[in-house]
């Protein structure tokens, strides 16, 4: 019999502090236009919990399609885990 607790998979989250996240959102990367991401800030459907990313070149977007894609693979297995999932 297993009398230790088992850890299945263990991910770290750390939250940026607010003055981190303002300086994110006042500085423009590198490349982008600050008024062009003035706007991609105001558009932002949930600024508490969503940060605007560039996107640049058609490698990044790919790259990006590809997390996406793994992700939703990765939420389907959780799923089929739980019972009476169909």
């Amino acid at each position: 019999m297993q009398t230790q607790l088992s850890v299945c998979r263990l991910i770290p989250e750390v939250l940026p502090s607010a003055s981190q996240l303002a300086a994110y959102i006042e500085t423009p990367p590198a490349g982008i236009d600050r008024l062009i991401w003035q706007q991609a800030c105001a558009d932002n459907p949930n600024p508490d919990r969503i940060l605007p990313v560039p996107i640049i070149g058609l490698g990044e977007l790919l790259r990006r399609r590809n997390d996406q894609v793994a992700f939703a693979e990765q939420q389907m297995v959780s799923l089929r885990r739980w019972p009476n999932h169909d």
